[in-house]
Order: structure tokens, then C-alpha cells, then sequence
């Protein structure tokens, strides 16, 4: 029974596992980092587009708002005018 291959060659399997293990590690790593940066894109990209609905929300309430207030103004302005005409006219 040879011991010294034996035993060299335990040795080569036991360093080729350690090298196996210390690649996969670091694969892993860079793949769990990109994973993290990429939930955190879709994070960050949901907020704005979640911004985006309600500033357009917004500005569609604003909008109805300002129209409400310039029909009423024309409203009280024909009211006014009517009125005005019948007692100063």
C-alpha cells in the first residue's frame, strides 16, 4: 500500500475542495449583492412611479379646483352685472 500517494493525493483533494468552496463563496457573494441592488432599484424606481400617480392626482384635483373657481367667479360676475343693471342702470 503506497502512503505517500495516498496521502498526497487526500491532500490535493482536501486543497481542490478548499478552492471549490472559497470560488463558490465569492460567486456568492457577487450574486447576493446584485440581488440587494436590484431590490433596491425596484424600490426606489416604485416610489417614483408611485410619486409620479400622485403628483398626477394632484394635479388633476387642482385643475378641477381652478375650473370650480373661475365658473363660480363668472357666475357671481354675471349675478353682479344683472343686478348692478337693475338698481344703478
Amino acid at each position: 500500500f503506497d502512503w505517500w500517494g495516498f496521502s498526497g493525493t487526500g491532500i490535493q483533494s482536501i486543497f481542490a475542495w478548499i478552492a471549490y468552496n472559497r470560488d463558490s463563496f465569492a460567486d456568492n457573494v457577487s450574486m447576493r449583492q446584485a440581488q440587494k441592488y436590484q431590490q433596491q432599484n425596484y424600490q426606489i424606481s416604485w416610489i417614483a412611479v408611485a410619486r409620479d400617480d400622485i403628483r398626477d392626482m394632484m394635479g388633476i384635483s387642482v385643475n378641477r379646483i381652478n375650473n370650480y373657481m373661475i365658473v363660480a367667479t363668472l357666475i357671481l360676475s354675471v349675478a353682479a352685472g344683472a343686478g348692478g343693471r337693475g338698481q344703478f342702470g
